[in-house]
């Protein structure tokens, strides 16, 4: 993973400043962990966002309909894979895990 995306995405998930959500990268103003990297990216790369595109407030980051993967132009910038991923899914929306505990897991895992 990217060492600067990885070190600003694990200050922003200790921030506060990002509400913790389930079940999408962005719903009515919360978060999930992958969101918050998609908010961190999303002036850097090429990214569009559809802000309530999708029903429920659900925002819509890249060309496609997928609301709890890294959209493709996000997964390759920061070189996060999908095993990775589906990891983070799982402690965000299964095991309601926080993103306190979630960022100890990305500084030692990626």
């Amino acid at each position: 993973m990217n060492k600067l995306i990885k070190n600003r995405w694990i200050e922003a998930l200790r921030s506060g400043q990002f509400p913790q959500g389930y079940e999408a990268l962005q719903a009515n103003g919360k978060f999930c962990c992958l969101g918050v990297v998609c908010e961190l990216v999303k002036g850097e790369i090429a990214l569009i966002v559809h802000p309530d595109l999708l029903a429920d407030g659900v925002v819509q980051y890249g060309n496609f309909y997928e609301t709890g993967m890294l959209p493709f132009e996000v997964e390759d910038y920061v070189n996060l894979g999908k095993t990775r991923q589906e990891q983070l899914i799982n402690m965000n929306d299964e095991e309601r895990i926080g993103f306190d505990e979630i960022a100890d897991w990305i500084e030692k895992n990626l």
